[in-house]
């Protein structure tokens, strides 16, 4: 769910958000994208950034995983899992 605050936390408080557009970053910055990658794996291995996730099996779980992403609320990615790449879904 986004986040939200009371009109007079803008108003009367100066609040600011700022953020930006990851897909346009992306496609003008290439060339840092390996390094960004880098920089997110090393957080990741220090624990300091995580992602939660609830792994399903494509072949047998994927009805369930399509109720679970549907969901409203859902605060976790879902992760589809690929046992025999040969076969044909």
């Amino acid at each position: 769910r986004a986040p939200s605050w009371p009109w007079n936390q803008w108003v009367f408080k100066q609040m600011q958000v700022n953020g930006f557009n990851l897909r346009t970053w992306m496609k003008d910055n290439k060339k840092k994208i390996p390094q960004m990658m880098e920089a997110l794996a090393k957080l990741v291995n220090a624990d300091k950034l995580r992602v939660t996730y609830t792994e399903y099996e494509l072949g047998t779980e994927f009805d369930e995983a399509l109720d679970h992403a549907l969901e409203e609320g859902r605060s976790t990615k879902i992760l589809l899992k690929v046992k025999d790449i040969g076969v044909t879904y």
